[in-house]
């Protein structure tokens, strides 16, 4: 593997965590036991990520998922 296919394997992987922790949220809840594990991996991959100077790709089909998420969770939070 290139240094630029294993960049593009990580953010992969990071943007998979990320969206599995945006799922999670909206079906369990912010403080579930599942959210809570997910997000533990999530933060543990962005950290790598951080440290290692990756930076998210938030082209990726995941993190555009992710991001209407997200946007979808605001607008019911602005709706109450």
């Amino acid at each position: 593997m290139t240094k630029k296919e294993i960049i593009q394997t990580v953010q992969q992987l990071e943007a998979k965590a990320f969206l599995q922790v945006k799922l999670d949220e909206k079906e369990y809840g912010i403080d579930s036991v599942v959210t809570r594990m997910s997000r533990t991996k999530w933060c543990g991959m962005n950290e790598m990520m951080k440290k290692l100077g990756i930076k998210y790709d938030d082209t990726l089909s995941e993190n555009q998922e992710a991001i209407q998420l997200i946007i979808g969770m605001v607008n019911i939070e602005r709706e109450k």
